[in-house]
Parts: structure tokens; sequence; C-alpha cells
């Protein structure tokens, strides 16, 4: 309109041409920095059952149902109660199968309704010196291709938690220091 660019145009052109050039760090969910992390104290029975609720809660039909043991010892935790409920949604993703479609419904209905699988039993062993959470890994192959992302987060973000995330075939298991 004016039949010339203002000059600060110019100016954030060539400043826009430099920060595209440059490089972005790589990412890993372990560079979280110390006062990134934010303690506060909780008890495992409280964080357990709060995972165990968001993982039911899960949209697109993703429910992940947590079967908890009938009594959790009563275990006082001082750590990041966010980035712990993390892992744990983490590795219940991994170790859940691809929900299933309800051939019960018909193809023309437009909301897709979706089986829910058979719960995930939690194990969850306490001592002096250390708490383990496992479960089996209820998911196929393919399954565990599609979520292998899942299971990367909780092995990078297990070590700020003060843990160790160990996977084989069958199971999932996660032992925090105490």
């Amino acid at each position: 309109r004016l039949g010339k660019l203002p000059d600060w145009v110019g100016l954030a052109r060539k400043e826009w041409e430099k920060v595209k050039a440059l490089e972005l760090p790589p990412f890993a969910a372990t560079d979280i920095e110390k006062h990134d992390l934010h303690e506060e104290e909780f008890t495992f029975e409280d964080l357990l059952k709060d995972w165990q609720g968001q993982m039911a809660n899960q949209e697109m039909g993703w429910g992940v149902p947590i079967q908890l043991p009938a009594s959790v010892p009563e275990v006082k935790w001082k750590r990041d109660y966010v980035l712990l409920r993390t892992v744990l949604q983490a590795m219940a993703t991994y170790a859940n199968p691809l929900p299933e479609e309800d051939e019960k419904r018909s193809k023309v209905e437009r909301k897709k309704i979706f089986k829910t699988p058979p719960p995930l039993k939690a194990q969850f062993i306490a001592n002096d010196e250390v708490v383990t959470i496992s479960f089996p890994i209820q998911s196929d192959a393919k399954a565990q291709k599609k979520n292998q992302d899942a299971l990367r987060v909780a092995k990078e973000l297990a070590p700020a938690c003060h843990g160790a995330l160990v996977s084989d075939p069958t199971s999932l298991k996660l032992t925090l220091k105490r």
C-alpha cells in the first residue's frame, strides 16, 4: 500500500533466517534440571489411586484399567509426584494392548466403541531400601512397536525419580530407591 516495506520487516526476515539456521539441541527426557523437579510429600497409596483413576479415564477408548493390590503398605514419599505418575502412565501405555473395536456396533455408527482390555494387575512391594511397582505386559508385538516411545520415555524419566525401569518380554518393573 505504501509502495515499499518498512525497514523493520527486512530486519525481522534476516533475524528469522538466522533463527531457522540454528540447530536444535537433541531432545532427551533425561535433561531435566534439578531445579525443575518439584518435590512434595505424598503416600504411595494416593499416587497409585490417582494413577489408576487417570488411566481409566483416558480418552478415545484407550482406557487402561489398573487393578491395585487389596492393600498398599503405608509408604510416605518425597519426590516429584507428577513426574513419577508420568512414568507409571507411560509404562501402562506400553503394557496395555491396542484398543479393539467392538464388533457388536454397526459400522455405520459415527462413534467408535472400544472393548475394555483386561486390567493390568499391579504389584507393589516396599522395604526399607526400595519400592517396586510391577505389572505384566499384556500388549502384543504390534502394540509394543506402536508404543515404543512410551517405554523410552518411562526409561528416561525413571532415573529422575531415583529409580530404574527394567523390561522383559512379559513384564515391566520400576524400582525406586528410598
